[in-house]
Parts: C-alpha cells; sequence; structure tokens
C-alpha cells in the first residue's frame, strides 16, 4: 500500500510539466483509494478517508484542466497543496463516464 502512495505522489510531481501523467495520476490514485477498502472496509483509518480525499481532489482537477481555455493555467489543491496546472481544453478522455470515474462501480 505504501509503495502505491508512494507512486501516486511522484505521479504527481510530474503533473505540472508532463500531459501524460494527467490520467495515469487519477488512475493510480484510485486503485490506492480502492486498496484502502479492501484493507479497511469499514473505512474507520484516516487513510482511507485521505485517499478517497486525495482521488476526489485529483479527479476535480482533471476536470478543472480539461474545461479551461488550452493554454490557461489552473490553480488546484491537492493533498494540502496548490498546484498550478496547465489547462488541456477539452479531451476525449475525460467525461463523468470515463473508466477511471467510474472504476469500483
Amino acid at each position: 500500500m505504501e509503495a502505491l502512495a508512494s507512486n501516486a505522489d511522484d505521479l504527481l510531481e510530474d503533473i505540472e510539466r508532463s500531459e501524460i501523467s494527467h490520467g495515469r495520476v487519477l488512475d493510480t490514485t484510485l486503485i490506492v483509494a480502492e486498496t484502502s477498502c479492501e484493507l479497511d472496509p469499514d473505512a474507520e483509518e484516516l487513510e482511507s478517508w485521505e485517499a478517497w480525499g486525495t482521488a476526489m481532489q485529483r479527479g476535480s482537477a482533471r476536470f478543472a484542466m480539461a474545461t479551461a481555455p488550452e493554454g490557461s493555467m489552473v490553480t488546484c489543491r491537492i493533498k494540502e497543496e496548490e498546484w498550478q496546472l496547465p489547462a488541456s481544453g477539452p479531451q476525449l478522455r475525460v467525461y463523468a463516464g470515463s473508466p477511471a470515474f467510474l472504476a469500483g462501480q
């Protein structure tokens, strides 16, 4: 679990520079959140709540980047830190029904 969370954090460091990391960050974060539910099915541990909160923040950031005009910057708060993320404009893979947003349903 620690390795997964660390990988998600490493990917987040690249989100300001690499468009490829945008989807990978969310996918990895959702895996961390889902794994936390396997280990803590009653969500009694703070880490479980934090994992889902972080997944929500990263998903929200992905939508914010896709809905802002391409070439602009979007300020998003993820894990108690402000990030300046490049807006991509509309993306085919960013929609409410995309597999990343439906994971676990």
